[in-house]
């Protein structure tokens, strides 16, 4: 009897537990979602994995860190957005077994929601035998939660993994991050999503940051205290401090149980 068109093979199906994440960072810009990719695509690199790099086309920092083992469309018109998501993305990371990492720029959800009007992405993943995961970077601010619950509930992209990072990056000065978060984790919708599988991480302060990125240094280089494409180095204290700023970021990962989440 022949197979339905859509029925998997058994030669070809793998446990669900070993298929390759595809994490969407979600949400607005400027809330560390951009930095906890890079960290999560660190860590998969330090594993021996060989993660796709997607990035967006309008605020390509991923580019910039890692130049041409990063994808980005030709454009962000919709038409090239579109067609770099199938032919550069999924379809490699089908074809290639590969995790992704999906960076469509903060702000930019639309565009990934007009994609999936087209194209259900987490059926798509569950057929393909990807594990999607969405991102979304939170400040402390309601109005960035409330952003986040309209895109869970527009539906275009709502995956059973989801990881609520919680940024002290963008915290005032001297500011309490579980005070300063208090008012979100104590909002009942967080409570659900939490109660739901959502995983909240609470990423830290990483005061090198803005160094590194001017010298267009991954975390990786910059923990290593390479030299950035100019010859100029971070120096070993702020190499020191994204050393310990990675390793407390691989432990809040493990302490929410979302290490098997990431790249």
């Amino acid at each position: 009897m022949a197979r339905a068109k859509d029925e998997q093979d058994p030669a070809t199906v793998v446990p669900a537990e070993a298929w390759p994440r595809l994490v969407v960072r979600r949400g607005r810009g400027r809330l560390g979602g951009t930095t906890a990719l890079d960290a999560s695509i660190q860590l998969a690199l330090a594993a021996g994995r060989n993660p796709i790099i997607a990035d967006s086309a309008r605020n390509p920092t991923l580019s910039s860190l890692y130049g041409a083992a990063a994808t980005k469309p030709a454009s962000d018109s919709i038409t090239d957005v579109n067609e770099w998501l199938m032919r550069d993305v999924l379809n490699t990371a089908v074809e290639e077994r590969r995790p992704v990492a999906l960076d469509m720029g903060g702000g930019q959800d639309q565009t990934l929601d007009d994609f999936t009007q087209h194209l259900d992405l987490v059926a798509f993943c569950k057929d393909a035998q990807l594990d999607p995961v969405a991102l979304y970077p939170l400040g402390p601010d309601m109005d960035d939660f409330e952003h986040a619950l309209k895109l869970r509930d527009a539906g275009y992209f709502s995956p059973e993994k989801v990881l609520l990072v919680m940024n002290e990056g963008v915290l005032r000065r001297g500011e309490d991050p579980h005070g300063a978060f208090g008012q979100i984790r104590q909002h009942p919708e967080f409570l659900s999503w939490v109660k739901a599988g959502a995983k909240p991480i609470y990423m830290r302060s990483l005061a090198a940051l803005p160094d590194i990125r001017k010298l267009g240094l991954s975390l990786n280089e910059a923990a290593k205290d390479q030299p950035a494409p100019d010859g100029r180095k971070l120096g070993y204290a702020k190499a020191w401090m994204t050393r310990a700023w990675l390793r407390d970021f691989e432990a809040g990962i493990a302490e929410a149980g979302a290490v098997d989440w990431l790249l």
